[in-house]
């Protein structure tokens, strides 16, 4: 076993775990090489990032995995502002890439590493590779674009629906990766490390079991694959018996499941020793695990086609190949003292072992983490062992000698040993040592910035130089800015720019920092940017960005030249001259769009930097023409041939034919007036009216042509039985012009259809009909109306098939091969038929008529005996005629024993026949034959007549008895039988029978044995034989003396009576045939039954019984054990008659007490004996602890237990779950309960004494009784809860409890609070305890809390000091209060303009001066926060300002002395912004989607800005000073585009009020009845008044409009801006229903009236119950109550429909419910409430059927209820149900009255129905009232 884990270890060794430098070409050091990248296509544009629609395509390559397996792997760009791969080949082909260059930012492997498919799309939210590569990609730019953020991306603008619900999860994966990613400062190393909880394992129980116990944690840096580490012993044999290796549950495991921790991947698990084998030892034990990791690599790919494609973005492409790591790990045992530290291992014994330890270099300080291959003296490997956290361990060792270790995998940051490998040499009995030291290293990540901007900047040329050792190194920050120096010697480093970014100027500044070892230290550069001009080009209407636009720039007037916007839509020139310059688009590089050729100038000047100028295009019109059918809207019509020009002749004419959705879609089209007239329109009539459309920017013209469709005429051809009827062949003319006609045939349907006819009056005559059919000679006459299709049905008889059955006339079996002749009335020959292997012949498609069928030719055996039949065939009527013949005869002869009846083989006979013709009777001899081995002759297919049988020779050992000649006579189709019996010689014949039954017995194997002479001398053995199923067996031919018959074995399920029997054949010279009779007795069974001592009925499985003989002997193969099986019985097979066996039983079924009396039976010879076992069930006891106010469980609460008599209960009892304190004291468990089972029946008193914490004792003591026969009670029991005071007090700085600080706490009225606890004085003093809390119970009222005196090191926050706080019943309040600790900085933040304003949510980092950052803090309500800082020089920076205010980056410097508190003040300047609010001028409502552009005093565009959905912009973060805002477009309404000044004061907000004229037009609604109303009698067609409808703006989902329909059924809009809207009927009229179906409908000129009919179905509502029962009851009598009409009798459906009871439950308790049935198809369910359950309704029986009736048990005990609850009312609830839903079958329901009700009292059952309409119940009740019996008062003596 060990050379075989040795093997392993060294094949996963050199798999995973050798230095870089010797790693296989496959691992992810190798670069990829060349690749395929795919344009995959699926473009996406869901989000928004600073305002610019992102649409993004797939593109992925193919990576070959280590298992050949080929992968599609995402594939991310990472210089957006080039073409790509999607930009240059069409989806599906691919650009030839290098992949060399590995990425080193560990930022970018982060944030592929949480991208899919590393993190699934469950994970992720999303629903397919598409998305996730979209959110991806979106996440990994906003780290590398430095103008993006990721609290810039926003759902795309637009989007509605489901397409918005999909933005809204792109961005939350989005956001999510991002977050992830930007955590990771360092690419991880596979890895796994194993820690224990304690150096050695510690005693445990658990089960009841003691254990030794030793918890493991095994984590992974990495990606563990399928989160599975295996596990298991090294060597199974050394483990101590009964270890094992299970999860934290105790359950036995190999592998152990791992979880994202955050930080990597981590599982626990168990090593467990039973005590009872490691007493009094000590040891180890080697486990070895093992898992498949990921070792992180992304790679950088090139474009290896620029000749052909130009310069191209590049690639990150991930692989994350797998490697497979080896683990060991020791758990130590000891069974002596233990020590007094847990965690210290009580020291070995000495033991032979190799000890290793590492260090950091030149220090003591230990290392964990350092992984080392230990390889024994033979060149084996011993195991891979990680150090913990000791820094040392220590591994068991059984052979001594050299041994080898090798570092493999160092520390996290610290460089690999100098000496990786070293020797040590172990001696029996000692521990050899060995050291390994690791040099520390840090990294340092530099980052550069814009100083005015904060965007990241790619390009700058850094150096670094170790100041100590003057080694210095240089890199180029890259696409996300930043740039990481890597395993770096801890120390200061001085920082220099070598070069900056083009466009920005160096910083020619050396800065120092320190590196500190296993961090990496980020230090930050900035360079100012040169003048630059950035050009950003949009699509006015999706605002997606426009790559390939161009523009000619002209600086003070001179052409610069012409310049493309890139693939983000935007041109950037920096290091830009002052000037003036300007901008004009020259092409807008597709042909999509409208070229914007007005220009724009800005100014730059010295010391500006990069500034942006927006322009926006148009996209070009275009017209969607859709052409339908007049009749049917919903079919469209295609090939309809229109012609298109421009009115001005500018464009066309040009001609265009609709397509298979009978559309026209045109784009791309000059702005102007069209006209579009119809040519052409196959199959319908030409729509002459021509439409005139006027096309703008951004605008699609839609409008629809009707047509009319030429007559149709659709003849179906059906046959006789009603199918349709194929290829029958038409002739259809007019019948104004004969000569014109069209042949045509029916298709596979039956169906001719024939459409354009013109109309008028058609011929329909058939030409030819199918083969089967015959012809309808009639001519039809059929009308074509215009606009319709005509159809007309027509019929044709089927033709008779004539089958001919031909069968045995003896058997009824099917004769094949028998051919008939088939001739007509005139004696002509139709047909020749035979009949097939079914003996049937069918001839097909005869016309009708009489015909002739006669029997040809039979086939052998038959004879032709058959007369020929006459039959006559009618149209569409099959016929069948019935043939039978006789075979030719059989002759069987037979010979059998005389004696026994068997068969006899080999006897010889002769036979002769006679012909039956012959005059002369001479017989013809047929030849000599012998019987077979079933001692017969059989001769088939003889000819009838006379035969003769001579029995010539007789079998061997017999002799032949007369008669020996048989004569018989056989006619056609007659069999015969002859029998001939032979007399055996000496013969002894064996009779075998049941010795209870008499029956013969088969199967029963008998031995004869010679003994020679008149009395034997000898056994010679003749041989053996088996009774055959007439229970005999005979040997014959024997010589005359003595035999032994001996029964060697008995028939199955049989015994031996006697064995053998001794018989003597006489030498007399006669025959002599002897006899012999055995019996054999058959084997008794034995049933066992177990059933349930109070309910016989109820069987019990898994009891189990020992069975033995009376003498001991076990019966079965499992020491006589026995368990009952599903149906609680044992069957045994098989047994000894006449024995007794004894049953005991061992072991009960769970939840029952074993019936300990054994039970003896008797087995009977042939017969079942049984025995039945009873079994007691145990009694139970729950009690539920429950809060009185929300009836949550309650633990905690201590109860005693006793009997009435006062024993406690507890000593013998079983405990569930429950907390045995002490004899007869219970505490409830976690869900409020205490279970006690195996109780007694009688009386127990359970009294409550002590009350959860927090709450007091209702009710002190309960009695309940449990019954006999297992009876379980359940008790539910309440506590009110207290009211309550908590004060936490905390540090402000680490949030610490703060022990010991004291306050005074005082009524109002300043009467000092008590403390039951005894914390307190006589002056209502008290003190925070360990938790830095004071906790009161039992307060009502208002109180003081006042700090009086904090703890050493901590002052006292004025503002907080004295706070009040208000206590309610049931109610606990808890305070929170800080003290800060002494030594520190207080940050006070206040407004610049009113400094007595204090500024909450300011976020500031404190730093030390040399910039290392000490801590983020962030100030509370009060404008304030406190950091508790030592002596020292420190700088304050404002990182994040509060709402309303301007960030202050201004660094704040101060110094920290003596251990005092530094006062810090810093204001903030508030924050400008302009309200703009465009409304309606008409209607103050706000207009939605109108653009805006703001300048600065410059005439500098700030940024484009749209207004909401009420009309509002709010423009923040602005300066003060002077603005110009323009109106850019407003759809609906006569634009605004004046500029405007605006005036911006600090601070404040400037609201401009900005109204539209609107171009107006109207809807107009016409309401109708769809059909007859039988409430209010309206016919179809009358116009409904008093419908509502609401009117919403499709643009922006706002409502505009309320209408309702006047007398004429006529509803109007006031005057509404043009656009799209949606009209929706919000409440329909009386006695009609609600139709919600949306219409859109469009304004699109000024004046216009929309006008929309809609129509209302009629409605009715109502529901009905009726419920009747017993008028007259006696106190404790059964009542039923009968249910009728339960019906939703609405002309609609109903939601949430139900039928409710509520029981008089002062009256009657509840038994049963019968649910009845209903007419519908469905499901339902019942539920109930009780007294205790308050509004919470349970479950009683779900998914029932509506079509089954079921009777439901609804006692208490059924329910399982307290003894002191009961049912008040149940609900059968039915969800939606149709118009016209009803019962069928009637409900009823049981219950039982209580015994105590007084005579003459009444009581009322209420019973009520209902559903919901359009958000309203309909409801109905029925009430009956039945009286209490009362004897009538006898009469008063009268004297009479």
């Amino acid at each position: 076993m060990k050379k075989v884990i040795s093997l392993l270890l060294t094949a996963v060794l050199i798999i995973g775990m050798l230095p870089l430098s010797a790693v296989a070409a496959s691992t992810p050091e190798e670069a990829l090489g060349e690749l395929d990248i795919y344009s995959g296509g699926y473009s996406m544009n869901y989000l928004a990032v600073n305002g610019k629609v992102q649409t993004q395509s797939y593109t992925y390559f193919l990576y070959e995995n280590a298992q050949g397996k080929q992968q599609e792997i995402p594939a991310y760009c990472v210089n957006p502002n080039q073409y790509g791969v999607p930009q240059t080949v069409p989806e599906g082909e691919s650009i030839r890439y290098l992949a060399e260059e590995k990425a080193s930012d560990p930022k970018v492997v982060g944030l592929i590493a949480n991208m899919y498919p590393h993190r699934s799309l469950e994970e992720l939210g999303l629903d397919n590779k598409y998305q996730a590569f979209y959110a991806g990609k979106i996440a990994l730019w906003c780290y590398l674009i430095p103008e993006w953020d990721i609290s810039a991306v926003t759902v795309a603008p637009g989007l509605t629906g489901s397409e918005r619900t999909i933005g809204e999860k792109l961005l939350d994966a989005t956001t999510r990766i991002y977050t992830q990613g930007m955590t990771w400062d360092h690419v991880a190393e596979p890895q796994i490390t194993v820690t224990t909880d304690r150096e050695q394992a510690y005693p445990v129980t658990l089960d009841g079991k003691a254990y030794l116990q030793q918890v493991f944690t095994a984590t992974s840096d990495t990606w563990v694959v399928n989160h599975i580490v295996n596990i298991q012993f090294q060597n199974p044999g050394d483990v101590p018996d009964g270890t094992r290796i299970t999860d934290m549950n105790g359950q036995d495991i190999t592998q152990v499941k791992v979880s994202n921790t955050g930080d990597g991947y981590s599982g626990q698990f168990k090593v467990l020793y039973p005590a009872a084998s490691v007493e009094g030892r000590s040891g180890s034990v080697q486990l070895t695990l093992s898992a498949d990791v990921y070792r992180y690599a992304v790679y950088y790919a090139l474009c290896q086609e620029t000749d052909e494609y130009g310069k191209l973005q590049s690639y990150l492409c991930d692989t994350d190949p797998q490697t497979s790591l080896l683990r060991n790990a020791i758990s130590n045992y000891s069974d002596t003292d233990e020590p007094d530290d847990p965690d210290e291992p009580t020291p070995p014994p000495s033991e032979t072992a190799l000890k290793i330890t590492k260090y950091e270099a030149g220090t003591t300080v230990t290392l964990s983490g350092a992984t080392f291959e230990v390889v024994g003296p033979d060149g084996d490997t011993i195991g891979v062992y990680t150090t913990p956290e000791s820094g040392s361990i220590t591994i068991p060792l059984t052979e001594v000698g050299n041994y080898t270790i090798y570092e493999r995998v160092p520390p996290e940051h610290h460089l690999l040993d100098e000496e990786p490998v070293k020797q040590v040499t172990v001696k029996y009995g000692e521990t050899a040592e060995v050291d390994f030291e690791n040099e520390p290293y840090g990294d340092l990540r530099i980052e550069k910035i814009d100083a005015s901007t904060g965007a990241s900047l790619a390009g700058a040329r850094i150096q670094i130089k170790h100041i100590e050792s003057g080694a210095t190194y240089t890199g180029t920050t890259d696409t996300g800015g930043s740039y990481t120096f890597t395993e770096l010697k801890p120390g200061a480093y001085e920082i220099l720019e070598l070069a900056a970014p083009e466009g920005w100027e160096r910083d020619p500044q050396t800065y120092t920092t320190t590196v500190v070892a296993g961090d990496c230290v980020t230090y930050t550069l900035k360079n100012e940017a040169l003048p630059g001009l950035k050009i950003i080009k949009y699509d006015r209407e999706s605002h997606e960005t426009m790559s390939g636009v161009t523009f000619r720039i002209w600086r003070d007037g001179e052409l610069l030249g012409d310049y493309e916007t890139d693939a983000l839509g935007e041109i950037l020139l920096t290091d830009c001259r002052p000037g003036t310059y300007r901008v004009q688009e020259v092409d807008t590089g597709d042909s999509g769009h409208l070229a914007d050729s007005t220009p724009q100038e800005i100014e730059l000047k010295a010391g500006d930097s990069i500034k942006e100028l927006y322009f926006f295009n148009d996209q070009k019109p275009g017209i969607w023409l859709v052409k339908v059918d007049s009749a049917d809207p919903s079919k469209v019509i295609p090939n309809a041939r229109f012609r298109i020009e421009a009115v001005d002749g500018s464009w066309g004419p040009a001609e265009f034919t609709t397509d298979q959705n009978g559309e026209i879609d045109l784009s791309e089209l000059p702005t102007g007036a069209y006209v579009v007239t119809e040519l052409d329109c196959p199959g319908y009539i030409i729509d002459e009216a021509q439409r005139i459309i006027h096309l703008e920017a951004n605008q699609t013209a839609r409008f629809v042509f009707t047509n009319s469709i030429q007559p149709s005429l659709h003849l179906i051809k059906l046959s006789s039985d009603g199918s349709r009827l194929a290829g029958v062949t038409f002739r259809i003319a007019k019948i104004e012009d004969g000569t014109h006609y069209l042949d045509r045939t029916t298709d596979e349907n039956g169906e001719i259809q024939i459409s354009g006819l013109e109309p008028g009056v058609y011929s329909v005559k058939e030409l030819d009909t199918t083969s089967d059919h015959i012809i309808d000679p009639v001519e039809r006459h059929v009308e074509l109306f215009p606009g319709k299709t005509s159809t007309i049905i027509l019929e044709n008889d089927i033709r008779p098939n004539l089958t001919v059955v031909k069968r045995d006339a003896d058997t009824g079996e099917p004769v094949p091969d028998t051919v008939f002749l088939v001739e007509a009335a005139d004696g002509h020959s139709v047909d020749e038929i035979k009949t097939g292997a079914d003996g049937t012949a069918t001839l097909e498609n005869l016309l009708p008529g009489v015909y002739q069928i006669s029997e040809k030719s039979v086939p052998s055996p038959y004879l032709m005996d058959a007369e020929p039949q006459l039959v006559t065939l009618y149209p569409n009527r099959n016929h069948t005629v019935y043939f039978e013949n006789h075979k030719k005869p059989t002759l069987t002869i037979q010979k059998v024993d005389s004696i026994t009846g068997s068969p006899i083989r080999g006897a010889k006979f002769q036979l002769w026949y006679g012909s039956n013709g012959t005059d002369t009777g001479e017989l013809n001899n047929l030849g000599i034959y012998f019987t077979d081995a079933s001692g017969q002759i059989v001769l088939e297919g003889l000819r009838d007549g006379w035969y003769r049988v001579t029995e010539l020779e007789p079998a061997p050992g017999f002799t032949i008895k007369e008669p020996a000649t048989q004569e018989v006579y056989i006619e056609g189709g007659g069999n015969k039988s002859l029998t001939f019996e032979n007399v055996p010689l000496n013969a002894i014949v064996v009779h075998k029978t049941d010795s209870v039954t008499g029956e013969a017995l088969g199967g029963a194997t008998f031995q004869l044995r010679y003994l020679g002479g008149t009395s034997g001398t000898g056994g010679t053995m003749i041989g053996q034989k088996v009774t055959g199923s007439n229970g005999m067996a005979i040997w014959t031919g024997l010589k005359p003396g003595s035999y032994i018959v001996e029964e060697v074995d008995p028939a199955d399920g049989y015994s031996i009576i006697q064995s053998s029997e001794t018989v003597y054949l006489a030498d007399s010279g006669e025959q002599s045939v002897i006899t012999v009779r055995f019996e054999n007795m058959p084997d008794g069974n034995l049933l066992i039954r177990k059933v349930c001592a109070t309910n016989p009925s109820e069987t019990l499985p898994d009891a189990e019984f020992k069975i033995t003989y009376a003498d001991g002997t076990l019966i079965g193969d499992s020491n006589g054990i026995f368990k009952t099986d599903e149906n609680g019985e044992i069957l045994i097979s098989g047994l000894q008659p006449g024995k007794s066996v004894v049953v005991t039983e061992t072991q009960a079924p769970p939840g029952y007490l074993i019936d300990t009396q054994a039970q003896t039976v008797q087995i009977k010879e042939g017969r079942t004996v049984s025995l039945t076992f009873k079994n007691q069930p145990k009694g139970e006891l729950i009690i539920q602890k429950r809060d009185s106010a929300t009836g949550q469980p309650l633990p905690g609460a201590e109860f005693r237990i006793t009997t009435a008599a006062g024993c406690e209960v507890g000593l013998d009892g079983v405990i569930g779950d429950s907390t045995l304190t002490q004899n007869g004291v219970f505490t409830t468990d976690n869900n409020g309960e205490i279970r006690v089972t195996n109780l007694a029946p009688g009386a127990y008193v359970l009294t409550e004494i002590k009350a959860p914490q927090g709450y007091v004792m209702d009710a002190p003591s309960t009695n309940v009784v449990i019954g006999e026969g297992g009876d379980t009670q359940t008790v539910v029991i309440t506590n009110t809860p207290k009211g309550g005071l908590v004060i936490n007090k905390l540090d402000s700085v680490t949030h610490e409890p703060l022990e010991g600080v004291e306050f005074t706490i005082t009524e109002a009225d300043g009467t000092v609070v008590d403390d039951n606890g005894g914390m307190t004085s006589s002056m209502g003093l008290y003190r925070t305890d360990e938790n830095g809390q004071i906790i009161i119970d039992g307060l009502v009222g208002t109180f003081i809390i006042t700090e009086t005196k904090t703890i050493e090191g901590y002052t006292i926050h004025e503002e907080t000091r004295t706070q009040t706080v208000v206590i309610n019943p049931n109610d606990t309040q808890t305070i929170t209060v800080y003290n800060d600790p002494i030594g520190g900085v207080e940050i006070i933040k206040v407004n610049a303009d009113d400094t007595r304003e204090r500024i909450p949510n300011t976020t500031f980092e404190i730093r030390r001066m040399d910039d290392a950052l000490v801590g983020t803090v962030t100030t509370d309500r009060n404008g304030r926060v406190f950091l508790s800082l030592e002596n020292g020089s420190y700088y304050a920076v404002e990182t994040e300002s509060a709402e309303g205010f301007k960030l202050d980056d201004t660094p704040h410097y101060f110094e920290v002395k003596n251990g005092e508190t530094t006062v810090l003040q810093v204001e903030n300047t508030p924050v400008s912004a302009i309200l703009i609010h465009k409304t309606d001028s008409t209607t103050g409502e706000g207009i939605y989607g109108v653009p805006f552009i703001l300048y600065d005093s410059t005439n500098t565009p700030v940024g484009q800005y749209t207004s909401n959905n009420e009309g509002y912009v709010l423009i923040e973060g602005l300066e003060a000073g002077r603005y110009y805002l323009r109106e850019l477009e407003n759809e609906g309404y006569v634009p605004d585009t004046e500029k405007k000044t605006v005036y911006v004061e600090s601070g404040e907000t400037t609201e401009v009020e900005w109204e539209n004229t609107p171009i107006t037009g109207q809807i107009q609604i016409t309401k109708t009845s769809a059909d007859y109303n039988s409430v209010n009698g309206w016919p179809a067609g009358t116009p409904i008044p008093g419908t509502e409808f609401e009117i919403y703006n499709v643009r922006t989902g706002n409502l505009v409009d309320t209408i309702q329909t006047d007398k004429n059924g006529v509803a109007s809009s006031r005057p509404l801006p043009l656009g799209r809207y949606k009209i929706v009927e919000s409440k329909a009229a009386d006695f009609y229903g609600l139709d919600k179906t949306p219409v859109e409908v469009e304004l699109e000129f000024a004046g216009q009236i929309v006008k929309a009919a809609m129509t209302n179905q009629s409605l009715y509502t109502n529901v009905s119950i009726q419920k009747t029962g017993y008028v007259e009851v006696m106190p404790g009598q059964q009542i039923r109550y009968d249910f009728s009409g339960i019906a939703n009798n609405s002309t609609t459906s109903l939601t949430s429909f139900f039928w409710r009871d509520t029981l008089p439950s002062q009256a009657v308790r509840l038994d049963k419910i019968v649910t009845g049935t209903y007419n519908v198809p469905g499901n339902y369910k019942v539920v109930y409430k009780t007294n205790l359950s308050g509004s919470t309704w349970r479950t009683l029986a779900d998914n029932l059927s509506t079509q089954q009736n079921y009777v439901l048990d609804a006692s208490k005990a059924a329910l399982g209820l307290a003894s002191n609850e009961y049912v008040t009312e149940f609900m059968v609830s039915f969800g939606v149900v149709p118009a016209n839903f009803r019962q069928v079958e009637a409900p009823q329901v049981y219950a039982t009255v209580y015994v105590w009700l007084t005579g003459g009292s009444q009581f009322v059952n209420q019973a009520d129905v209902g559903g919901v309409y359009n958000g309203q119940w309909i409801m109905a009740t029925s009430r009956w009232v039945t009286r209490v019996y009362k004897p009538a008062e006898p009469l008063p003596r009268t004297g009479y």
